[in-house]
């Protein structure tokens, strides 16, 4: 399986803007810069991080849930990506779940579980701090 998407800049780092090329309509001509511009839709690159991330986190936990027989009624992932001009410092996950029947300490024990297969946490080199709680 593979994802293509183009990025396409122009002009200088601060002043200048971007927009993404894809098939997907969703993010096909989305503007992105390298800060945050007034009166400007713009997403930033870290945003997109933390989307793909807690997107994917909910999906890897789906997974496991539904393979261990148990009906979601909401999973809520709030990924908050902390950066500076150089590097991604860490990610934090916040992870609330309601579910019917399952106990914490299960909840708690699929949640590491989904740690170690979600795919695009597994792709990064900072470290991720995850907290879970079941409604």
């Amino acid at each position: 399986m593979k994802v293509s998407i183009k990025a396409i800049w122009r002009d200088d780092l601060k002043q200048g803007k971007g927009n993404y090329v894809s098939d997907n309509q969703l993010l096909n001509q989305m503007n992105y810069s390298f800060l945050k511009q007034k009166d400007y839709a713009v997403t930033l690159p870290e945003e997109m991080i933390a989307a793909a991330y807690s997107a994917c986190f909910n999906m890897t936990l789906t997974l496991l849930l539904t393979q261990a027989s148990y009906k979601i009624e909401e999973l809520e992932t709030n990924c908050e990506i902390t950066y500076n001009n150089e590097v991604i410092v860490q990610a934090d996950l916040e992870i609330m779940a309601v579910i019917s029947g399952l106990d914490n300490t299960i909840f708690q024990q699929v949640v590491a579980q989904a740690k170690q297969m979600c795919p695009i946490g597994n792709s990064f080199n900072f470290p991720t701090i995850y907290r879970a709680l079941l409604k």
